[in-house]
């Protein structure tokens, strides 16, 4: 919201990947920016001649790494840029990732690590930032003083009835909020952040990523998205293709978490039809234990027997 805040004008086209989740969309709608969809390719990277048709009438495109895998983002950065494109990297779901390819990028820190507050605003060496800087500097509020006006809208929402404060803050958006914006990380989370072992947070990840591939590689239930994990790669989630959309249901009834994303905007792009109700994302949270990982695969095979 912030980039495209500073950056990018009212009418300004920008490009999102088919597959996204309506919170990439959103901050973008708010800046009142016009949307344009690229499609993609089975592994979720772009459709390089599909989106190259597109870049030279667009102002900014956004590249994801998709559940934190690196699918060659550096040469996608390279074409924007060649048709003066301003490179936006979602990490989103790659929080470890070690190079910023983009002219910008912003984490989801919440993905990975126990705090309830806080993201990163990735500025390139490359770049002054300066207009981005001053957007987020201007946001910015003291905690004090945020915890105040939030409490403020809590009570004025349940005076004037209704669902507290989303219909205030929200407006028309389900998972964007204008307001929030400038929320101050708290103190409590950034000390969290610090005490952190990344290194065994990134590894442990890519460990249980592992455990649970032993059993996905050969499932009748369908195929991994990605068989195989790069040497830099720290996944988000484990993202499985299911065979039949029918199977999300008995896998959930089974009482084994995983999600998918639903709510895709039309684009005409199959594989975003097709991978909203099959696309499923199997959680390896470095603080699974091996006996949990080993449960879901038991719960997993059990369901597999039954079809």
């Amino acid at each position: 919201a912030l980039i495209a805040k500073a950056l990018l004008p009212p009418g300004s086209k920008v490009l999102l990947p088919a597959y996204h989740c309506p919170a990439l969309v959103e901050p973008f709608v708010w800046a009142q920016c016009d949307i344009d969809f690229y499609p993609l390719n089975s592994d979720l990277s772009p459709d390089i001649g599909a989106m190259a048709a597109k870049l030279s009438s667009a102002k900014a495109v956004v590249l994801v790494p998709f559940f934190g895998f690196d699918q060659d983002i550096a040469s996608h950065v390279a074409l924007a840029r060649s048709h003066d494109c301003l490179p936006i990297e979602d990490l989103a779901h790659a929080a470890h990732a070690t190079t910023l390819h983009g002219d910008y990028g912003v984490t989801s820190l919440q993905k990975f690590y126990p705090i309830t507050t806080g993201g990163e605003l990735l500025i390139a060496s490359s770049v002054s930032g300066n207009e981005v800087a001053e957007c987020w500097a201007a946001t910015q509020v003291p905690r004090w003083r945020w915890i105040a006006s939030e409490f403020n809208r809590k009570i004025r929402a349940k005076l004037d009835g209704g669902d507290a404060c989303h219909q205030i803050s929200r407006g028309r958006f389900r998972y964007f909020d204008p307001d929030h914006v400038g929320e101050p990380m708290s103190r409590k989370d950034v000390e969290q952040i610090f005490r952190q072992d990344h290194a065994r947070i990134a590894a442990t990840r890519r460990d249980n990523y592992q455990m649970l591939d032993k059993f996905f590689k050969h499932s009748q239930l369908g195929r991994p998205l990605y068989p195989c994990l790069g040497p830099k790669d720290v996944p988000y989630v484990y993202p499985f293709l299911l065979e039949a959309a029918e199977y999300f249901d008995f896998i959930r009834n089974a009482a084994i978490p995983l999600y998918r994303w639903e709510e895709i905007c039309p684009s005409g792009c199959q594989i975003s039809d097709t991978y909203r109700s099959r696309l499923v994302q199997f959680p390896c949270h470095q603080d699974m234990s091996d006996d949990e990982i080993k449960r879901l695969v038991s719960k997993l095979a059990a369901v597999e027997g039954r079809l």
